[in-house]
């Protein structure tokens, strides 16, 4: 019970190969073709003609022989032959000519009806290389040891093939984990789905690959390496809208971010877009702006940006922790770096056009009110009465209550604070987020308080040029305070208009 076969070597790998003679032998020619395009030979049980190989009822036995034959005899030289070609593919042949030799497709022949099952069975057996690793080129592996990428209708092969690449490269580094490439139609054959039908965690699809393969080893990931993952990706959920890509990205810290020179991974809940109004709010101690390297990715006329913004990654608030955090995080800062962070926020605090559609909360907002009222975070500098303090002489920050209004900055008596004309350019402070009662309310508040500084210093009231700065009504409402409280000095005590 033998079988051997016949292939041409020479030029092999051109597309001329496919269309050999495809006779069958019985150690002689027979007037018959094989399904395959080589030459078979076998010690096949003839017919009554001696023309043909037997394969009817009345010929059971012989029937039964032939069959044996081609899947045992035949399988073990078909695999011995692939085997064999390998050795004279080059790196830049077509390899979807090899594929051309193997039984891929579904045969109806009672004789051959078997014969892709039985190839499939032996293949799995035995140790033979017949796939080719292009990753490591002529390196050949055998089934056992390879992986298969399985190619999906809504995807670019040449865009994904780097990823595949990537893949490969990265998992299981020294160990035995290979992710072979097969066209589309070779997958779909018929021997291919008995292979995957039978084992189909060798089965690795763009998914499969993202979430088995390349993002739990992303945190060992080069910038450029992370740069290919998120450029092609990306594109992937705004054009084939792939919920699995955009569960995959917003779950996992993908996102590089930081200063150049470090990165760090964050997932895109925390990510702060450089281009958000409240990105340099974060930059660069708590990192989470992106990376500068991989700016172009985010630029707000790309793909990219607008797949980032479907997914809710770039964000264009802050949570209302952050903002109490990071005006905490100002009392352990140096002054100058200290000024600058403050200045950010205040920045931010005063967009009064961003503010209302943020989606804060009423209980939100509250909440951000009452913590902000009792945190040092706004720079100011304290007036010594009549003397204006340079600038560059502020070195203290107060809560927004001690702050006084630009406005009033000549009048502030010596226990309150005044804001800086940078921080005054930024905001007038009874307005800051609604911290403060009304206007009218702090401007009175202010006039009882200057009351105590100026009450040992009569006849120096006209120096403030109370009307500029406050207009004739509160000038007048100050006068009258002060007035009375003069003439009630001599009863002890105060009762306030």
């Amino acid at each position: 019970p033998v079988c051997s076969v016949a292939f041409p070597i020479s030029g092999i790998g051109q597309s001329n190969h496919v269309s050999l003679c495809k006779t069958m032998y019985c150690f002689l020619p027979l007037p018959i073709t094989s399904p395959y395009p080589m030459l078979i030979n076998g010690c096949f049980a003839l017919d009554q003609s001696r023309r043909g190989i037997a394969c009817t009822q009345d010929d059971s036995v012989k029937t039964e022989w032939n069959q044996a034959l081609i899947n045992d005899a035949l399988v073990n030289a078909f695999l011995n032959l692939l085997s064999q070609i390998t050795s004279y593919i080059s790196h830049n042949s077509d390899i979807s000519l090899y594929y051309s030799l193997w039984p891929l497709f579904e045969q109806t022949h009672i004789l051959w009806q078997h014969f892709p099952e039985s190839f499939a069975a032996r293949l799995i057996e035995t140790d033979v290389c017949l796939f080719r690793n292009e990753l490591l080129q002529d390196n050949w592996i055998c089934y056992n040891d390879a992986n298969f990428i399985v190619y999906e209708d809504c995807y670019n092969y040449t865009e994904l093939k780097k990823l595949f690449v990537l893949a490969r490269e990265k998992k299981y580094l020294g160990k035995k984990f290979y992710l072979i490439e097969i066209k589309m139609e070779i997958q779909n054959s018929h021997l291919f789905q008995i292979l995957f039908q039978n084992d189909t965690s060798k089965m690795y699809t763009l998914e499969r690959i993202c979430r088995d393969l390349l993002f739990p080893e992303i945190q060992s990931y080069t910038l450029q390496e992370i740069n290919l993952i998120l450029t092609t990706l990306l594109p992937i959920v705004l054009l084939s809208d792939q919920d699995w890509v955009r569960e995959l990205l917003s779950q996992t810290p993908c996102i590089p971010c930081g200063c150049k020179g470090d990165y760090s991974l964050l997932s895109p809940s925390r990510v702060v877009s450089p281009h958000s109004s409240v990105a340099k709010l974060f930059y660069p101690t708590d990192k989470r702006t992106i990376h500068p390297e991989l700016s172009g990715l985010f630029t707000k006329r790309s793909d990219c940006y607008r797949a980032l913004k479907k997914l809710d990654v770039i964000e264009n608030i802050l949570p209302v922790d952050d903002v109490i955090d990071r005006c905490k995080y100002q009392l352990g800062m140096s002054s100058p770096k200290r000024e600058e962070h403050c200045m950010t926020i205040l920045q931010y605090l005063n967009l009064k056009c961003t503010l209302p559609t943020v989606g804060y909360d009423i209980e939100q907002l509250n909440e951000l009110r009452t913590e902000l009222l009792e945190i040092e975070f706004i720079p100011v500098w304290k007036d010594d009465f009549l003397i204006k303090l340079g600038l560059q002489d502020y070195k203290q920050f107060a809560t927004p209550p001690e702050c006084s209004p630009y406005a009033l900055r000549y009048i502030t008596p010596l226990d309150k604070y005044n804001v800086t004309e940078q921080v005054a350019k930024l905001l007038s402070v009874q307005d800051f987020l609604c911290l403060h009662s009304t206007s009218d309310d702090i401007h009175i508040n202010l006039l009882i308080s200057l009351l105590h500084t100026l009450h040992e210093k009569e006849g120096e009231i006209h120096r403030f040029k109370l009307e500029e700065k406050l207009g004739t009504r509160a000038e007048q409402i100050f006068r009258a305070i002060y007035s009375h409280w003069v003439s009630s000095e001599d009863d002890g005590e105060f009762d306030w208009p």
